[in-house]
């Protein structure tokens, strides 16, 4: 799913950044809120701690994606 929808590891990207406290003012500038909702940007926050369902990557292909989220270059 998140080479379908990098929006998903940007939000992974931000919540390690800078932490589940500080995570509002840094997501709703890129847009993901409105978009997708509350609901699913949480859903996924919760499945970023799981590591059964969300395994780390190494690839740089993966931080570019979220980057590109985040600028809105991709959704």
């Amino acid at each position: 799913m998140a080479v379908r929808e990098p929006w998903r590891l940007a939000i992974s990207y931000l919540k390690e950044a800078y932490g589940t406290d500080e995570l509002a003012p840094h997501i709703g500038p890129t847009g993901f809120l409105k978009k997708y909702g509350g609901k699913k940007t949480d859903d996924i926050l919760r499945l970023a701690d799981n590591r059964d369902f969300s395994p780390l990557s190494s690839g740089a292909g993966r931080l570019f994606d979220a980057v590109s989220a985040i600028m809105g270059c991709v959704t």
